[in-house]
């Protein structure tokens, strides 16, 4: 979607009664939140994807669905947690357990 086309979508949501936007990838400010139905498949799009809730002095919350497919990603997503003073969930540092046994695990490149 061209930038020209994002910002007309914005403009019309802006104005309506909807409260749900749902964008793939957008340059959108002022967001309060964000949900990932899916991991990126590194860490770094996993931040950028976040970063949306929190540019200049906003605030705002990601919930993102991590499940056993992605147990291979903990470990990286634990790192990031960590670096931003966040919580992380007991489940997620299982899955990082898990992840170590599983056969074909690949390194991330960071």
């Amino acid at each position: 979607m061209s930038v020209e086309c994002q910002q007309s979508f914005i403009t019309l949501f802006c104005h309506s009664k909807s409260i749900l936007c749902v964008f793939c990838d957008a340059d959108v400010e002022d967001i309060k939140f964000v949900i990932n139905f899916d991991f990126p498949h590194c860490s770094e799009d996993y931040v950028h994807r976040i970063g949306r809730t929190a540019r200049a002095s906003n605030r705002g919350t990601s919930y993102t669905f991590f499940t056993t497919a992605n147990a291979k990603l903990a470990k990286d997503l634990i790192s990031v947690l960590k670096e931003a003073n966040q919580q992380v969930n007991p489940k997620l540092l299982q899955m990082q357990s898990m992840a170590s046994t599983l056969p074909g695990r690949c390194k991330l490149h960071r």
